[in-house]
Parts: structure tokens; C-alpha cells; sequence
């Protein structure tokens, strides 16, 4: 099934040389064929790591923070707000990132741009989640010896996987040939 759109980039203009820019006009819409019919290889991998992986860590983590021990409402002030606040913003991305999932694996034509989105959203999340923490405990970040020290390292490791699937999604030809190219920017 072949897909049409309007790329940005390949709009050819039919102009003879006296005409002026404002006469210009444009081409019948151009067809777009994927190279490939499915999601398959790194592509998949993002896919389940967006779709699967992450909202079970998401899960795991927020689950966490409120069944063990004490119940975070029960903290003073400052903390009990940025738990709570961190936790519903967590559950919300997760579903953006199933979201993405679905997108990606349905073939969907703004899949790239949503996933790009999503990961842009997961940045700011993590640089969030850790001024938050950091700013709340007033410790020293890089402190061994204390909890900002674990948020810390999961801050490290967020930044290593949206810079690689980020990486990814602008470089691939797997995803150049899966999705059209006009619809893969973040912003239009």
C-alpha cells in the first residue's frame, strides 16, 4: 500500500526562469514507498523498550517508593509533594511511552516525531526528577554515602538511552526506509 505526502524537502518547483518566486507552483503529490513493510531489528528493540520495558521499571520504581516502608505521604513538606509530584508524572510519560510503542509498531506516519517528542519529554523529566530530589534532600549529589548518589547513576543511565535511541532515530536507515522522511522531524 503505497503512502502519500507532501515532502518538504523534494517539492519541485516548475518555474521558468523570468517567473517570480511567488508565482511558483507545486508538483502533484509525490508517492512514498517504505523499503521495509514491518518493524524489525534496533527498531523492534525500541519499540519493546518503550512499549514494555520502561513502564515495567516505571511500575517497579513507583510501586516501590509506595509500598515500601513508610507512605510517602506521611514525609514532611517539601518531599512528600515532590514523591507525589514525581510519581504521577512518572505514570504519565509511561503511558506516552506505550503510546509511542504503538505508534512505531502500527507504522504510523508521525511515529518518529512521537517518539522523538517522548524521548525529548524523558530528558526533562530526568533533569527534573533530579534538581527535584537534590534540591529537596539538600545533599550533595555526587555523595556516595546518600540517596541522591542512586538518583544520580538512573540519571546517568536515562541520558546514555535517549542519547542512543535519539542518536538512532536521526541516523537510521532502517527507520528512513520505514516511515517517511517529512513526518520524522520533531518540528515542522
Amino acid at each position: 500500500m503505497a503512502r502519500t505526502f507532501r515532502p518538504i524537502a523534494a517539492i519541485n518547483f516548475q518555474a521558468a526562469p523570468e517567473q517570480k518566486m511567488s508565482e511558483l507552483r507545486l508538483d502533484q503529490t509525490t508517492t512514498w514507498q517504505p523499503e521495509y513493510k514491518s518493524v524489525g531489528g534496533w527498531l523492534l528493540f525500541l519499540a519493546l523498550a518503550l512499549g514494555l520495558f520502561s513502564p515495567f521499571q516505571t511500575l517497579k520504581n513507583v510501586s516501590q517508593t509506595w509500598l515500601q516502608g513508610q507512605n510517602p505521604l506521611t514525609y514532611k513538606h517539601p518531599l512528600r509533594e515532590v514523591v507525589v509530584a514525581n510519581s504521577a508524572v512518572a505514570v504519565a510519560v509511561t503511558f506516552l511511552e506505550i503510546y509511542a510503542a504503538i505508534c512505531l509498531i502500527h507504522l504510523k506516519r508521525t511515529a518518529v516525531r512521537t517518539t522523538k517528542l517522548v524521548l525529548t519529554i524523558l530528558f526533562f523529566e530526568a533533569f527534573a526528577e533530579l534538581l527535584a530530589f537534590a534540591m529537596v534532600s539538600n545533599l550533595k549529589i555526587w555523595d556516595p554515602d546518600n540517596l541522591s548518589a542512586s538518583l544520580a547513576v538512573q540519571f546517568a543511565r536515562k541520558m546514555v538511552f535517549l542519547g542512543v535511541w535519539s542518536w538512532y532515530l536521526a541516523k537510521s536507515e532502517r527507520v528512513a526506509g520505514t516511515y517517511p522522511p517529512s513526518e520524522s522531524a520533531l518540528f515542522k
